[in-house]
C-alpha cells in the first residue's frame, strides 16, 4: 500500500510539474546573463537556469529586462524566478532562495591615469564619487554605508563612459562583473586598475523566487538545483563560463 501511494504521489507530482510554466526575469550582465548578436540568451546563469528547468521538468521562459523591472516583477508576481540576485539580510524574507549562482569579491576600480586617487582603508573612499548600477546591490550597499557621492544609472555601459570622462572617480563592482561590463561596452581593460579590494564585502548571488509562489513548486526547484549540483552540472558550467 505504501509503495502504491508513493508511485501515485510521484506521478501526480510529475503531472503537476509538467503543467507548470514559469517566467524567470534577469538583466543583461556578462558573464552571467548575455544577449548575443542573434538575440539569444546565454551565459553562465542562463545556462544554469535552463538546466534547472530541464531537471525539474518545467516549461520555463527567461525574460531579460532592466533590473528594476525584474525585481518588481519578482516581488509582485506569483511563481516567478529572478537571477542573478545578491542575497542580503534585507532581502532574506522577501524571496524564496532556490540555489547559489556565484560568490562575488568586490573592488573599487579607477582609471589607470588617476594616480591621484589613493585609498588605504575602506572609509577613505567616502570622499570620492562612486559609480554603481541603479537599484543594484552595489548602490544599496553604498548608500546604506553612508557614502555621500554615489553616481548611478541603469546602464552599465553609460557608467563606464562616465568614468572614462572623469565624471566620477571610482567604480564599485565585483571582479567578474566588471570584466563583463568592459567587454559589453568594448572598453579596454588596460584603461583601468584596482584602487582597493574590499575584503569585508563578499557576497553571493542566487536564483530567487517570488514569496507568493506555490510552496510545492519552490521545493521542486530547490530539489532540482541540488540534483544539478550533485551531478556536477553546475561545476561544468562554471568551468565553461567563469574560468
Amino acid at each position: 500500500m505504501t509503495k502504491l501511494l508513493l508511485i501515485f504521489t510521484t506521478l501526480l507530482f510529475s503531472c503537476f510539474s509538467s503543467a507548470q510554466t514559469i517566467t524567470a526575469y534577469t538583466e543583461e550582465l556578462a558573464p552571467y546573463q548575455i544577449k548575443n548578436y542573434r538575440g539569444q540568451y546565454t551565459g553562465y546563469s542562463v545556462e544554469l537556469v535552463n538546466a534547472l528547468f530541464k531537471q525539474a521538468n518545467i516549461d520555463g521562459k527567461i525574460r531579460m529586462v532592466p533590473w528594476i523591472r525584474a525585481y518588481n516583477s519578482a516581488i509582485k508576481e506569483k511563481n516567478v524566478l529572478i537571477f542573478s540576485m545578491v542575497r542580503t539580510p534585507e532581502r532574506e524574507e522577501m524571496f524564496h532562495w532556490i540555489g547559489e549562482v556565484d560568490k562575488l569579491e568586490y573592488f573599487f576600480y579607477r582609471l589607470r591615469t588617476r594616480a591621484d586617487i589613493q585609498i588605504n582603508e575602506f572609509n577613505q573612499a567616502k570622499k570620492y564619487r562612486i559609480g554603481a548600477g541603479a537599484n543594484s546591490f552595489e548602490y544599496e550597499k553604498l548608500t546604506y554605508l553612508g557614502f555621500p557621492y554615489v553616481v548611478s544609472t541603469p546602464r552599465y555601459d553609460q557608467l563606464i563612459s562616465m568614468l572614462k570622462a572623469n565624471r566620477y572617480d571610482l567604480f564599485f563592482s565585483a571582479r567578474r562583473i566588471f570584466k563583463g561590463i568592459l567587454e559589453k561596452s568594448k572598453s579596454s581593460p588596460d584603461l583601468f586598475e584596482v584602487a582597493f579590494q574590499i575584503k569585508h564585502i563578499n557576497q553571493r548571488m542566487y536564483i530567487g523566487m517570488s514569496k507568493s509562489s506555490d510552496p510545492a513548486l519552490v521545493k521542486q526547484l530547490q530539489q532540482a538545483y541540488k540534483q544539478i549540483v550533485n551531478d556536477g552540472e553546475k561545476e561544468r558550467l562554471g568551468q565553461i563560463w567563469l574560468n
